[in-house]
């Protein structure tokens, strides 16, 4: 694993994918990663693969990275390792809005974009858990928009 650098790929970590997101939608999910403690990068979402970055931060609330943009903390959300996190996601290229448990935040930028060349498979969810961890959904809604 360390020679590699590449864990996740190879299965020793739960991954899950929710693949062909529409370019622009709604997105409401509830769901949590249930581990003891934060691993470097993990547990994480990321919406569009390897492109917004979407973690918890070190004693509560949530991260949001853009791709070669800046990174937004929001302890203000209050979210916590082993919860349940209901998220809504409001997407077009160009700006997002995030609501974690009830705090929302909008976030419009240039590098905000689902879009990420070399991924074959299209625009996605990737949800990596990290080690010791498991990737629990209540629900996953997704609703297309018409721009």
């Amino acid at each position: 694993m360390k020679v590699l650098k590449r864990d996740h790929h190879l299965g020793l970590e739960p991954v899950v994918h929710v693949n062909r997101i529409p370019e622009a939608f709604v997105c409401h999910m509830r769901f949590r990663f249930e581990t003891d403690k934060l691993s470097p990068g993990r547990p994480v979402l990321q919406i569009g693969h390897h492109m917004i970055v979407f973690n918890y931060l070190e004693g509560g609330g949530h991260r949001v990275k853009l791709p070669d943009g800046p990174t937004f903390a929001e302890p203000e959300s209050g979210m916590k390792l082993g919860e349940w996190i209901d998220l809504v996601i409001e997407y077009r290229k160009g700006e997002i809005t995030i609501g974690v448990n009830g705090y929302s935040k909008a976030y419009k930028h240039e590098a905000v974009t689902i879009i990420n060349d070399k991924d074959k498979l299209g625009p996605r969810f990737t949800f990596k858990g990290g080690p010791n961890c498991r990737i629990v959904f209540d629900s996953v809604r997704l609703w297309k928009c018409e721009e």
